[in-house]
C-alpha cells in the first residue's frame, strides 16, 4: 500500500487495489487490484466519499463507501 487514512471508523488503504481495516493488521481488499491500472498511488476522505488517484493518465477511483 502506498497510502493509509483514518476516517474516525476504519483505515482505508491504496496500492494495487483499495483495502480496508478495523484495526491495520487485518485488511480486506474492497476493489480488484490484479491489474495495473488498478494501482493507486494516493487515497483521500472528504468526509462523505473517497477518492484514490493513480500514476496511469487520468486514473482515478470515486466512491460513496
Amino acid at each position: 500500500m502506498y497510502s493509509i487514512i483514518y476516517t474516525g471508523k476504519k483505515f482505508v488503504g491504496a496500492g494495487n487495489g483499495v483495502f480496508v481495516s478495523d484495526d491495520t493488521i487485518s485488511w480486506n481488499q474492497t476493489y480488484p487490484g490484479n491489474d495495473l491500472a488498478y494501482n493507486f498511488s494516493s487515497i483521500a476522505w472528504s468526509g462523505y466519499s473517497y477518492v484514490a488517484v493513480g500514476n496511469f493518465p487520468y486514473q482515478s477511483f470515486f466512491s460513496p463507501y
